[in-house]
């Protein structure tokens, strides 16, 4: 067995054999498929004879020779059938490479058969002869190659210029082989048994071929990850096999130092190969050059889609909405970074997200930028417009701009008509790679309409959570100065009082407990403004006991008629709430039901449980309100009864905040009748009572 054979033909069997794979399973079911599928199964199977041929002491060669003849004969068709279906190629040129493949094919296979088979040749045909016959086999092979590439179309020759150094690989190396056969008398066997490895290395060359020909009716996809990879570890293993032979030649060369210069030498080149892989200019660099020369398109844009959408819609705290809109960007054409500006109340734009410095931080609605930007909705290439300020006719960039030579790319972030940002975007990496074509553009077009959308619904949010602060701050402020004008009307009762009772002792001393009572809840209502809360707040709820609390609201509306009375009392009932919260909204609907009885009537208030609820009920026998009333008014809030007395937000205010505690608030009223409130309160049981 010979070894090196082996591992070379099990090299070339084992790639045709992925490449039919791909083919097959990028079939789209048309006849147009079927002769480059041929073609590789066939080559396959040339491989596999091979490794049976080093297998067995070359007990098949004949047979080898003969799946060769064929395998040469399947690309001549492929290639034919491309020159069928290229307008161009005149029939002269079609009848040559004919002429010279199959024919010659033909009389090969007359001429090695019967040595395949054990049958004498005739006396005029010798070896020398089917030799001849395999080296015009190869040359009408490489004509062929050349009639079509030269019949292909200038703008067209990318689409099969891999196939053609692929195929015309194979057929030059057979002319090699062969040539230097007839030469010498015999086939080399170094040279035979490289042919294997040979074919394997023309795999890839007609896999990416087959990737750029949709019209070969085979759908074959190529990851640009791997492909960058393997040319990343091919590049590596390159370097470090020069590198062994200059390590191999300081040790031979080197004296009694060679083997520490050696150990040193292979160090510094592991380290410089590590520097240069982790290097982003390099890994920019190849990635451009495996775009361009590999691939149809420059950009694999599932991945790219897939990533702008990752980077736009990442959770990252310490990466905000307006970073991530240029890191999408900017990694579209690996640019170094960028600056962002975003729309300003004045319909201007002022600078919003950027890691370097830049001359100005706001552009002015009228500027010429600004306006060509949101009429055209182009991508303002700098460098060119640096060189020719004719190819963007109207337009004048902003002095600043101009002169900062890191600017690069002016990209408009459009929301259907709307402008919401720009995008300035610093140089490439690579710079020769600065020029943006028509493929770039788009993608950066579609990439900005996404990030525009990201965008102005970060602003829109940052708008509404401001929005929503201010209506916080108003609604707290209403409750303030509903509370405020209460305060205002004891007081003012108390200066009425004053002038009749002042001699007055009883009087006196419920004159003083007011005003400090008014006092304490002037500074309480000073503390919950100067904090912004409004008593919903968790975080600041304690127990109370809703006896006393109730005890103390009626003491304070006391000196109001009719005087509030509390029957039914249960003590020991406690709710987790902001104490001076709760019984500013009780002592609101207290007031109410004051306002609504006359001096004579009645205002009777109950406090009683129902398994873990608090009940309190307010009841008076005043006005009453209709169903209506209550169903479409009462609690709306800046709805009242008592025109400009009132602010109608005290019973809007009471339910809001029972509910927020967990509780619920219940009206019953009929007109001329009177009214019940009924407060529920769910219950707080500390687990140290349990």
């Amino acid at each position: 067995m010979n070894g090196v054979g082996v591992v070379s033909y099990a090299l070339a069997l084992a790639s045709f054999v992925i490449l039919s794979l791909l083919l097959i399973r990028g079939w789209r079911g048309q006849r147009q498929g079927i002769y480059i599928i041929v073609a590789s199964i066939v080559t396959a199977g040339w491989a596999l004879t091979g490794v049976l041929n080093f297998l067995f002491q070359f007990q098949v060669a004949g047979i080898l020779l003969i799946a060769e003849v064929v395998r040469n004969m399947a690309w001549c068709a492929f290639l034919l059938w491309i020159l069928s279906i290229t307008r161009e190629s005149p029939r002269l040129k079609l009848a040559l490479p004919w002429g010279a493949a199959f024919i010659s094919s033909a009389f090969a296979l007359l001429l090695l058969w019967p040595s395949a088979t054990g049958h004498a040749l005739p006396l005029f045909m010798d070896r020398d002869i089917r030799i001849v016959l395999l080296v015009l086999l190869a040359l009408g092979g490489l004509i062929l190659v050349e009639t079509v590439y030269g019949n292909i179309r200038g703008d067209k020759k990318w689409a099969v210029k891999y196939l053609c150094l692929g195929v015309g690989g194979l057929f030059a190396y057979d002319f090699y082989l062969y040539a230097d056969a007839l030469l010498w008398g015999r086939i080399s066997d170094v040279l035979w048994q490289a042919d294997g490895l040979v074919a394997a290395m023309m795999m890839p060359l007609i896999t990416i071929a087959a990737g750029r020909n949709a019209s070969w009716s085979v759908d074959v996809f190529i990851s640009r990850k791997i492909v960058l990879h393997s040319a990343t570890l091919l590049g590596a293993g390159l370097y470090l096999l020069v590198m062994a032979l200059g390590g191999y030649y300081v040790k031979v060369y080197g004296g009694h130092w060679g083997g520490v210069i050696q150990t040193a030498f292979f160090a510094a080149a592991i380290l410089l190969l590590l520097v240069i892989v982790s290097s982003g200019h390099v890994r920019s660099y190849m990635k451009v050059m495996i775009s361009k020369h590999f691939f149809n398109y420059k950009y694999d844009y599932r991945d790219e889609w897939l990533g702008v959408i990752k980077t736009l819609s990442s959770n990252e705290k310490d990466i905000g909405v307006c970073e991530r809109v240029i890191k999408a960007l900017s990694g579209i054409v690996d640019s170094a970074g960028g600056v962002l500006f975003t729309r300003s109340h004045d319909d201007g734009f002022e600078l919003a997200e950027s890691r370097q410095l830049v001359a100005a931080r706001t552009i002015a609605r009228a500027d010429s930028l600004v306006t060509f930007l949101h009429q055209r909705e182009w991508i303002i290439d700098l460098n060119e417009y640096r060189r020719d300020r004719n190819s963007y006719a109207g337009l004048e960039v902003p002095a600043w701009l101009l002169q900062d030579q890191r600017a690069w790319l002016a990209v408009p972030l459009m929301s259907g008509d709307k402008m919401v940002g720009i995008v300035m975007l610093f140089q490439p990496r690579i710079v020769k790679d600065s020029k943006i074509d028509w493929e770039t553009r788009d993608l950066l077009k579609t990439v900005a309409i996404q990030g525009a959308a990201y965008l102005e619904n970060h602003l829109a949010m940052l708008e509404l959570m401001q929005s929503r602060q201010f209506a916080a701050f108003n609604k707290l402020s209403t409750y303030l100065v509903h509370d405020l004008k209460n305060v205002v009307a004891q007081l003012s009762l108390v200066v009425r009082n004053a002038e009749k009772h002042r001699n007055n002792a009883e009087f006196i001393d419920d004159m003083i407990g007011t005003v400090r009572h008014s006092a304490d809840k002037m500074q309480s209502l000073l503390l919950r403004l100067k904090e912004r809360k409004a008593g919903d707040d968790p975080n600041g709820w304690r127990q109370a006991d809703l006896s006393e609390l109730l005890q103390g609201i009626l003491r304070a509306r006391s000196v109001t008629v009719p005087v509030p009375v509390l029957q039914g009392e249960q003590r020991g009932l406690r709710v987790l709430a902001d104490r001076e919260r709760l019984a500013t909204v009780i002592g609101h609907v207290i007031q109410n039901a004051q306002d609504a009885t006359p001096g004579d009537g009645k205002v009777e208030t109950r406090l009683s449980t129902s398994t873990d609820t608090a009940v309190i009920e307010i009841e008076d026998n005043g006005c009453g309100m209709s169903d209506e009333f209550i169903r479409d008014r009462l609690f709306i809030p800046f709805e009242s009864t008592k025109g400009l007395a009132g602010m109608g937000i005290g019973a809007y205010e009471c339910r809001e905040y029972v509910r927020s505690l967990g509780g619920d608030v219940e009206v019953t009223s009929r007109v001329g009748v009177g009214t019940l409130f009924r407060i529920s309160l769910p219950l707080y049981t500390d687990v140290n009572d349990i």
